[in-house]
């Protein structure tokens, strides 16, 4: 090939030389394995899917092997105080309860930078705002953040929970948890009976109080609008199919009123 140019050979013959680092004096931080593999992740499923089951195992799972876990629930689940309790007996303490208004992203960094995870129930209660510091978590402390919540609300006429849209757009990993309607197919709704009567309405939130009974079931699209039907049919939201009259619905659709 062609010998150096000229221009190159007086720089070197005058010590000036190129430096070593092109970057000069910038120093780049040494990177970090666990915090490449850091994400937030979003596992939601209708009512009774089994999401705190989940939550319960995976906390066990890291615990078991000696790692250390944050379990967080959001101050608006107040049915079982500050524990995390399933529907098939397995329960387990929160390390701490939040309200809409507090920052999770400050509350990580002062009192647990040293857990390997983040576990956090009821995910649909979080605001936009706390799932963007969840967000942060992954990305400044390297620290796994799993989600477990509810997709959609009971009505199906709006944009459902504020904490589960901005998961839904952000989270790096989705993944639905799958159960079964009543019927036998797949349920991706949620059906909220007060005191047995079909609900299509009201607050996103309501608890048994222990004066009235309320109760949430996974039911597929096609059974919700049977419900739905039906209690407008029944002046105009009366008592919902009792189980019996559910299965006739269910064998001859005409009967819930499509």
């Amino acid at each position: 090939m062609g010998s150096m140019p000229n221009s190159t050979i007086h720089n070197s013959q005058k010590g000036n030389s190129a430096p070593d680092n092109p970057l000069g004096s910038c120093k780049i931080p040494p990177i970090s394995y666990n915090i490449i593999m850091a994400k937030l992740y979003f596992r939601y499923g209708a009512m009774g899917c089994g999401k705190t089951m989940q939550l319960l195992q995976v906390a066990f799972n890291y615990e078991e092997r000696g790692h250390k876990v944050c379990v967080i629930k959001p101050a608006t689940d107040t049915k079982n105080g500050t524990k995390i309790l399933t529907r098939i007996g397995p329960e387990r303490e929160t390390d701490f309860c939040f309200d809409r208004s507090q920052n999770l992203y400050e509350e990580i960094k002062h009192h647990y930078r040293d857990v390997q995870c983040i576990l956090v129930d009821e995910a649909q209660f979080l605001t936009k705002e706390q799932v963007d510091q969840l967000m942060r978590v992954t990305i400044d402390f390297g620290i796994p953040v799993m989600c477990y919540g509810l997709r959609l609300n009971f009505r199906l006429t709006d944009g459902g929970f504020e904490g589960a849209t901005r998961l839904l757009q952000i989270a790096h990993d989705i993944e639905e948890i799958k159960t079964i309607c009543e019927c036998g197919k797949k349920a991706t709704c949620n059906a909220r009976f007060l005191n047995g009567k079909f609900l299509a309405d009201g607050p996103d939130v309501l608890i048994d109080d222990g004066k009235s009974k309320v109760e949430y079931h996974a039911i597929c699209p096609a059974c919700y609008e049977r419900y739905r039907m039906s209690a407008d049919n029944r002046s105009g939201g009366g008592p919902s199919p009792n189980p019996s009259e559910a299965e006739e619905i269910r064998q001859d659709p005409s009967k819930g009123g499509i």
